[in-house]
């Protein structure tokens, strides 16, 4: 079976970067947390990367509402928002973090491909 992501992310710069790093992968691409929602109800992905800046929800309290509906899902956090944002309590084996704005575009498309394969393949990431 082949692996899959889903993205969820409204900004449409932001989604063409990461898609250019699953070329290859099935992906598909939602724009709301409620759209994520309704997709994850009748579909399943090996990884959700997941804005936490959308339309229908922001903050932490994205990640707080996905993992209570969706305790097993594999996610990465890739976000804008400041470090702080990304407490420890939200990190976890099935919780990593990217950040967007990365002065280098090919190493921030390296490193969530990279977390992909590390997520598709069962391996581990020490959690700092």
């Amino acid at each position: 079976m082949k692996s899959s992501v889903l993205l969820v992310e409204d900004d449409a710069m932001s989604a063409g970067v990461i898609a250019r790093a699953f070329v290859g992968v099935k992906y598909e691409h939602v724009g709301t947390y409620a759209d994520c929602v309704e997709w994850l109800e009748s579909n399943t992905a090996d990884l959700v990367i997941l804005d936490l800046n959308l339309p229908d929800s922001r903050g932490q309290d994205t990640v707080r509402r996905f993992r209570a509906r969706f305790p097993n899902q594999r996610i990465l956090i890739y976000t804008g928002f400041p470090l702080e944002c990304a407490t420890r309590p939200m990190r976890s084996e099935r919780v990593r973090i990217a950040y967007k704005g990365s002065p280098e575009l090919l190493h921030t498309l390296r490193e969530v491909r990279g977390l992909f394969e590390k997520v598709v393949s069962g391996g581990r990431e020490s959690s700092s």
